[in-house]
């Protein structure tokens, strides 16, 4: 399998933002803590009470699935970790390879396409991969609960960031950075923020 995270890091520095920064480096350089931190209630209502909600979807998945305990928490690390941030676009861009496309995520990618919050992803992974997964969807047993907790952190990389201020994450593929091509990354991105905020 190929690792795109780096790649594509190194591509947007080159290339669109050379202040671009990665991983754990992006949370010391300035931006609201609130951004990683997915307890529910870290955050002020009423957006407390829908990210809340996003959690407990996806834990009662779990429970009713019969992979988590009725009392247990979905998720035990409330820290969030992002790909890469761009300073100069004042968004997140992450880089979501087959893992992260559960039926959990799945559902709720599909349900929240047209929020405010919801993330950019190319037309080609629309039009042309999200059809292959929803056939064949990717599971990850481990823990058994993991496909909702990788859900969730997914979709809070989604709200947190429009919720203190910065714009739209984009969100790169495995299956469409295959298609297109590396060299390509930066007139994708770009595209994409052209789009409404």
């Amino acid at each position: 399998m190929t690792r795109w995270q780096l790649p594509v890091f190194e591509e947007i520095k080159a290339h669109l933002d050379p202040l671009a920064t990665s991983g754990r480096a992006v949370q010391g350089i300035g931006l609201d803590a609130r951004i990683f931190d997915c307890r529910p209630e870290s955050h002020a209502p009423p957006d407390d009470s829908m990210i809340r909600e996003a959690y407990e979807a996806l834990r009662q998945r779990a429970v009713a699935d019969g992979r988590l305990g009725a009392g247990a928490p979905l998720i035990k690390r409330w820290k969030l970790v992002a790909d890469i941030y761009s300073p100069r676009l004042r968004r997140f861009i992450e880089v979501d390879e087959r893992q992260h496309f559960s039926r959990a995520r799945l559902i709720r990618l599909v349900a929240n396409r047209r929020a405010m919050w919801s993330s950019l992803y190319p037309a080609h992974f629309w039009d042309k991969v999200l059809p292959c997964l929803i056939e064949r969807p990717r599971r990850d047993l481990d823990p058994p609960h993991r496909d909702e907790q990788r859900a969730y952190r997914d979709e809070m990389r989604e709200r947190l960031p429009v919720l203190y201020g910065l714009r739209r994450t984009i969100r790169l593929d495995e299956f469409t950075l295959g298609a297109i091509g590396l060299e390509h990354v930066s007139g994708v991105v770009a595209q994409l923020t052209k789009e409404k905020p």
